[in-house]
C-alpha cells in the first residue's frame, strides 16, 4: 500500500489519505481524470450517435444524441469541462482555459474514444443496417450540396463553440451543460 494507513471496513482510504499516498502532486486529478473523462464521454457519445443513426428517424437521432450530450455534459463538466469534441477543446485552448499539453491529451483521448465507439457500433450492428447508414457517419444526401452542408456545419459549429465559451467556464452558470446538450439537439434536428 502507498502509505501506512489501513483502509476502512469497506476497503477504502479517505480522500486525504489516498492523496498523500499515490497522488501527492495532484497529477491524477489535474490530468489523468479529465483525460479519461474525455475518453469515456467521447466513447459514449459516438456509441449513441452510431446506434441512433441506424433508426433513420430524425427525431430519434436528434433526441438521442442531444440527450446523450446533455447527460454527458452534466456528468463530466465538473471533471473535464465536458468537451467531447476537438472544436470545443481548441476553443478552450485559444481562450486560455486549458493548457496546450492538456488540450493535446484531450484531443487524443477524444479520438481514441470515438474510434473505440465506432468499433463497438460496428460489432453490435447488423451488417446490412450498418452499411445502409454508413456506420453512423454523416453523409450529404438529397438535394443538399456539399457547400450547403459545410456552411450549415460551420454555422452550427460556431453556435456550439460560442455557447460553450459563454457559459461553460462561468461558475455562476450551472445550467451551461444543459445549453450544451440542447444546442446539439437543435443542431441535429436541422442538419
Amino acid at each position: 500500500m502507498a502509505n501506512d494507513k489501513e483502509p476502512d471496513e469497506g476497503g477504502h482510504l479517505s480522500k486525504d489519505e489516498a492523496d498523500r499516498g499515490c497522488c501527492t502532486n495532484g497529477y491524477f486529478d489535474d490530468c489523468c481524470r479529465p483525460v479519461f473523462a474525455e475518453f469515456v464521454g467521447s466513447l459514449i457519445y459516438i456509441f449513441v450517435a452510431g446506434m441512433t443513426v441506424q433508426s433513420a428517424d430524425v427525431s430519434i437521432i436528434s433526441t438521442g444524441q442531444g440527450m446523450a450530450i446533455l447527460m454527458l455534459a452534466i456528468t463530466f463538466t465538473p471533471v473535464s469541462g465536458g468537451h467531447f469534441n476537438p472544436a470545443l477543446t481548441l476553443a478552450a485552448l485559444i481562450s486560455g482555459q486549458i493548457s496546450p499539453v492538456k488540450s493535446f491529451f484531450y484531443v487524443i483521448s477524444q479520438l481514441v474514444g470515438s474510434v473505440a465507439a465506432a468499433g463497438i457500433v460496428k460489432g453490435l450492428s447488423d451488417k446490412t443496417s450498418y452499411d445502409i447508414h454508413s456506420g453512423g457517419a454523416p453523409m450529404v444526401t438529397g438535394s443538399t450540396s456539399l457547400i450547403e452542408a459545410l456552411t450549415l456545419e460551420g454555422i452550427l459549429g460556431f453556435v456550439l463553440v460560442l455557447a460553450y465559451l459563454l457559459g461553460q467556464f462561468d461558475e455562476d452558470r450551472p445550467m451551461a451543460p444543459v445549453a450544451h446538450g440542447l444546442i446539439y439537439l437543435i443542431g441535429l434536428s436541422i442538419s
